[in-house]
């Protein structure tokens, strides 16, 4: 390697470390509402809006590249992780922007969020809660303690505690107190720490959706639309019956024959003509009866003759 190339990396390492030092290196300590947090952090690169209604708890860890918009109120409970590229939304304005076009800026009372098709509602994450990488967190949404939400999710209404929560949008898959107690089994030791801010919770049902909020009804998820079976053809008096199927299990509904069992004759009907009787050496064949009407069929000569 060159001596100028060198000086290239060299220059590189100390650039990322300054930027990382200045621009992303997270500290503890911040001030919600008057009251200090002493293991709150919040990383640099994580934009807040509107921060005067934004209401923490301690221990809560905010990691890089976030969006919260706490213009409609955003509380976030004590030890609440939120990782990285992660949106909280307190309102939604698009609707409105279609809505009014050019006269959304002007719009009387546009100060007060008063244009039609504007949503706006509070956010509120219970006590540690994790929100996976790259998910939504809609307005009008409630998260109960101890959730769980899965990468990529868009959540939006209530949502029981302990809920894991993946899907767009989201619905419950699981129980996050299932995986706490694998290792609280452990860590037995452990158990009044965890007990002091689980206590006791409702057991959460795998596949339910969330209470819809004031943001709108809620999406029709794709695995709740029912397609009915399509139903039997109808059978008309003159259509045959099906042939039952044979298995092993079921025989055909032939009788089976044995050597000593003569064959059962089939059932004739009126306009089906009589079969002719089998003839062997020692059954010679009977000759059929004769109506007035019926002339005699000419006989064959056999192979004998």
């Amino acid at each position: 390697m060159s001596g100028m190339n060198q000086l290239r990396v060299l220059f590189n390492r100390w650039r990322r470390r300054l930027a990382r030092f200045l621009l992303y290196r997270m500290a503890f300590g911040e001030r919600s509402a008057g009251r200090w947090l002493p293991y709150t952090r919040i990383s640099p690169s994580t934009c807040i809006e509107h921060e005067d209604r934004l209401l923490l708890g301690d221990h809560v860890y905010i990691g890089p590249f976030n969006l919260i918009d706490a213009s409609g109120g955003v509380t976030i409970d004590d030890g609440v992780q939120i990782t990285s590229h992660v949106s909280i939304v307190s309102h939604s304005s698009h609707r409105a922007q279609r809505l009014l076009g050019e006269g959304f800026v002007n719009w009387p009372g546009a100060r007060f969020g008063q244009r039609p098709g504007w949503i706006s509602g509070p956010v509120v994450i219970g006590r540690y809660s994790f929100i996976g990488p790259h998910s939504l967190i809609e307005a009008n949404t409630r998260l109960g303690r101890g959730t769980l939400v899965c990468a990529g999710s868009f959540v939006r209404g209530d949502y029981p505690e302990f809920a894991i929560l993946e899907g767009r949008p989201a619905r419950v898959v699981g129980d996050s107190r299932r995986a706490d107690e694998r290792l609280l089994e452990r860590y037995p030791d452990l158990r009044p720490l965890y007990d002091a801010w689980a206590g006791a919770a409702v057991p959460v049902e795998p596949g339910q959706a969330a209470e819809p909020g004031a943001a709108g009804p809620e999406p029709q998820p794709a695995d709740k639309v029912m397609h009915e079976p399509a139903a039997a053809p109808a059978r008309s008096p003159t259509s045959p019956a099906a042939a039952p199927a044979r298995s092993s299990t079921n025989p055909a509904a032939a009788p089976a024959r044995s050597p000593t069992s003569p064959a059962a004759a089939p059932a004739r009907s009126p306009a089906s003509p009589a079969p002719a009787p089998d003839r062997s050496p020692t059954n010679p064949a009977a000759a059929p009866a004769r109506s007035p009407a019926q002339p005699a069929a000419a006989s064959k000569p056999g192979p004998g003759r």
